[in-house]
């Protein structure tokens, strides 16, 4: 029996690029700028955090959340949903191995 690994986010994604995604999509619809949703912190940290160069603190997201009006439940249910969970073989697997043998 082959072994395996689960992987919770797509080739080449991370966390804070889902994180980032999420925030960005909830401002956009909110229609805020960034400036806005950063107070009192720099807009260049939402910039950061919404291209997943950055992963908010839980107080910096907990301020960002309330300027969107959403709560954290929710907005880790939209991060959830977007990450899936996939079944892939190991890496290097071959699909025939041969048995190992002792000398």
């Amino acid at each position: 029996m082959a072994l395996s690994t689960i992987s919770l986010l797509s080739p080449g994604e991370t966390l804070a690029g889902v994180i980032g995604r999420e925030i960005r999509r909830r401002r956009l619809a909110a229609g805020l700028s960034q400036a806005v949703v950063a107070f009192p912190f720099s807009r260049a940290l939402v910039c950061s955090i919404e291209h997943g160069r950055a992963v908010p603190s839980l107080a910096a997201l907990a301020v960002l959340l309330d300027h969107l009006d959403v709560e954290f439940d929710e907005f880790f249910r939209a991060v959830q949903s977007e990450m899936t969970m996939r079944y892939t073989p190991r890496h290097g697997h071959h699909p025939n191995p041969t048995p190992c043998r002792r000398r």
